[in-house]
């Protein structure tokens, strides 16, 4: 996982918006499924890819891409 800064994010076409919300989505779901099954999450990643869609999400949004 590599954090994208804001800047990096709205400077990137759509498609690859869409490629990294992808990447991302599997990692929150690989996350989620180790904090079911140990019980002990790793607040700070977690947190961190929480962010980082929220952000790809809101650039696609403004680039007029429905999510």
């Amino acid at each position: 996982m590599v954090i994208i800064s804001k800047r990096e994010i709205a400077s990137m076409d759509r498609e690859t918006l869409k490629k990294k919300l992808a990447e991302t989505e599997a990692e929150v779901a690989q996350n989620m499924g180790a904090i079911r099954n140990t019980g002990k999450p790793n607040n700070n990643k977690f947190r961190e890819l929480k962010k980082l869609r929220a952000s790809i999400k809101l650039a696609l949004s403004k680039k007029g891409v429905k999510v």
